[in-house]
């Protein structure tokens, strides 16, 4: 069986916010190697390298995050058929970037830092995420407990009719 073709679709769009600001680098881009696993502001991603070219998958297989070579990170939108659009540019990704084994072992020590409680619209489930590792709780009045992403991840699939997990944040919309 071959590999499906992935197709990027390059357009003209320049970030047009004012210039990076360089501040604390929480994860340099020379840690990138696949199958490493990061967070991205409270979205868990993992490095693909698809020839020389780094890319950030998110739980959503319509949104990818692409590396640029000058480091910087372009947001990627599914248009079909294998096919990938540049939509737009996150400024300062580095700055909001740390290991995903980082931010599980600061969650292990302090806690979870929830977002506040979000209510699904015509669904009868409430979500919250980590804001530091990313990890999603769903609870249902149906089953009356909270499950937790990625852990419940079938559970939460059943529950939800395969609404979540999610991307988070402005970044993704």
């Amino acid at each position: 069986m071959s590999k499906p073709i992935l197709t990027v679709v390059e357009s003209d769009l320049i970030a047009t916010a004012p210039s990076r600001k360089r501040g604390r680098v929480v994860v340099d881009p020379a840690m990138l190697y696949h199958g490493r696993d990061f967070v991205l502001d409270g979205n868990r991603v993992t490095v693909s390298q698809d020839a020389g070219t780094y890319w950030l998958k998110t739980v959503d297989p319509n949104v990818r995050l692409r590396v640029m070579a000058d480091d910087s990170v372009w947001v990627y939108r599914h248009l079909g058929n294998g096919s990938f659009a540049r939509s737009h540019e996150i400024l300062d990704a580095w700055e909001m970037t740390t290991q995903l084994v980082d931010a599980d072992a600061d969650c292990d020590q302090h806690g979870h830092a929830w977002s506040p409680e979000q209510i699904s619209a015509g669904r009868v489930f409430v979500w919250r995420w980590c804001l530091v590792c990313g990890v999603e709780g769903v609870t249902s009045p149906a089953h009356g407990r909270e499950l937790i992403w990625p852990a419940d991840a079938r559970l939460i699939q059943i529950a939800t009719g395969g609404v979540l997990p999610t991307l988070h944040g402005p970044l993704f919309r």
